[in-house]
């Protein structure tokens, strides 16, 4: 059921090569597959308890700025410590670290490049941009 409701949702989008950034509810691994096969890139964050997630490498305790990820193919699972454990799944990103630009006063942060981007696009709702597309449902 949740792959056909994507399937709806992203439908005028799909094969055009652009990226749709999901909240946690619609994001598990079945259906970045499926967009995945119809040449469309998907981030976006993840409950950790969700089924086909790698439940041995989120079981790690890590300190503030650290991650840990598995990859699968074209799907990529990233445990990233903030001031919470966030849990990302992506077919866009490759599983690297980038500077955070700072904001009111905050320190040097660095975050994986999926989270950076997420916060970049996750308050455009339903705006479609080129290569961005944010669709919360």
């Amino acid at each position: 059921m949740a792959v056909s409701v994507a399937d709806r949702v992203c439908d005028k989008i799909k094969g055009k090569g652009h990226c749709v950034y999901k909240d946690r509810w619609f994001s598990i691994p079945m259906i970045f597959d499926h967009l995945w096969g119809c040449k469309t890139k998907a981030v976006g964050t993840v409950m950790s308890d969700r089924k086909e997630m790698p439940k041995q490498a989120y079981s790690v305790k890590l300190k503030k700025g650290e991650k840990i990820s598995c990859q699968q193919d074209h799907l990529l699972a990233i445990k990233w410590k903030d001031i919470h454990d966030v849990f990302f799944l992506t077919t866009a990103y490759e599983d690297v670290l980038v500077d955070a630009p700072l904001s009111r006063g905050a320190h040097h942060k660095i975050k994986p490049a999926a989270a950076l981007d997420y916060n970049k696009y996750k308050n455009w709702c339903g705006q479609i941009r080129p290569h961005a597309v944010t669709l919360f449902i």
